[in-house]
């Protein structure tokens, strides 16, 4: 896989865990409502802006979920290169004409079943082994030498990603330990 893959995973699991699909967490940035705040406030931009500001909101809210505990791994963990290559990529598509159809495509998932399935899709067969851990799922211990390595962080991403489709509410977030 490549780093824009890594891109649509980290958005479209973002975009699934909005209120209006699988209620994760409490944006609402390509929901209906989100889309004629944003498209009001910045007509041209507003694609990308809403995708930033999913990223930031995941970001936080992950953090939170793991203050204390450095050490975890998780889908939007500044520890995985993902999270900054989403970074770049949507403030790069501020400056695109026209804008990626990924964009279109979040905006017009409806439910979080069909959702769950077009980001099942991007993915490789087969469901990771997890171990409940304190209300989340560790999917093991990763060497942090090894996130150096694009090819076996996408792996990483991948299967965290799995997690998150495969997962009923209540979200328990996919982590690995860093060792």
């Amino acid at each position: 896989m490549s780093a824009e893959d890594d891109v649509r995973i980290l958005l479209g699991i973002a975009r699934l865990g909005e209120s209006d699909l699988a209620g994760w967490w409490n944006t609402r940035l390509y929901s209906r409502a989100g889309r004629f705040v944003l498209s009001r406030s910045f007509p041209r931009t507003w694609k990308p802006a809403a995708g930033q500001l999913l990223m930031l909101s995941c970001a936080r809210w992950h953090g939170h979920a793991f203050s204390g505990r450095p050490s975890a791994i998780h889908l939007y963990s500044p520890h995985l290169p993902a999270l900054g290559w989403a970074n770049a990529w949507l403030a790069e598509q501020k400056t695109t004409v026209p804008v990626d159809p990924l964009f279109d495509e979040l905006a017009n998932w409806t439910d979080k079943g069909s959702a769950a399935s077009s980001i099942d899709r991007w993915l490789p067969e087969g469901t990771p082994e997890v171990e409940p851990v304190a209300g989340n799922l560790r999917l093991g211990f990763v060497d942090v030498r090894s996130l150096q390595d694009p090819a076996e962080a996408s792996a990483l991403v991948q299967q965290l990603a799995k997690c998150y489709v495969a997962t009923p509410s209540p979200l328990q977030i996919p982590y690995f330990d860093a060792v």
